[in-house]
């Protein structure tokens, strides 16, 4: 029994050695509105695991920090500063559709779960399912440069994280671009 299960460990592991990579990207963001000095800070880490030429297993973990400063004219109650911390975990397939050269075209099926807390209020929770389309480009032997936009699919988000609803929508909101290495 323990030659076989041994057996199988080791073909198991030199197949996915043989045809697979692991890789580590991610995205960054920082905006400040100068109007209003609203600020939100994004910090989205991703790791994953290429099976094989079409599918790609993976998880995307994001950290998220809205500030946005007491209204000074007229505030009324409960204009004072708010502060918004909000973590993600959205594991996905990705299954690459094209091919051609340095470039792939792709769609993530993703689960996005999410929490977040507002300065005074309890933590809520939010949650999405559907598919996001996506690019990537080889910038060299192991340096990948990601774009996605849009999402098909449902979402229910109590603090605006996701957008609410059922559908499929594109906008510049939506546009994230990232540098991944693979192992």
């Amino acid at each position: 029994m323990k030659r076989t299960l041994l057996t199988a460990l080791v073909l198991l592991t030199s197949t996915l050695g043989a045809s697979a990579q692991f890789y580590a990207g991610g995205r960054l963001g920082w905006w400040r509105d100068g109007d209003t000095h609203h600020k939100r800070f994004t910090i989205q880490p991703e790791v994953g695991y290429q099976w094989n030429e079409e599918l790609t297993f993976g998880a995307l973990f994001g950290y998220y920090n809205d500030r946005s400063p007491r209204v000074k004219e007229n505030p009324l109650p409960g204009d004072d500063a708010t502060t918004t911390r909000s973590f993600e975990l959205s594991p996905y397939v990705r299954y690459t559709a094209l091919q051609a050269g340095p470039v792939e075209l792709f769609t993530d099926f993703t689960v996005g779960f999410a929490t977040s807390k507002t300065t005074a209020q309890q933590s809520r929770n939010s949650f999405r399912v559907g598919f996001r389309p996506g690019v990537s480009v080889a910038l060299g032997k192991s340096f990948y440069a990601v774009a996605h936009t849009g999402f098909l699919g449902y979402a229910d988000s109590e603090v605006g994280l996701y957008r609410d609803g059922f559908g499929f929508d594109i906008s510049r909101n939506d546009l994230t671009f990232g540098i991944f290495y693979r192992f």
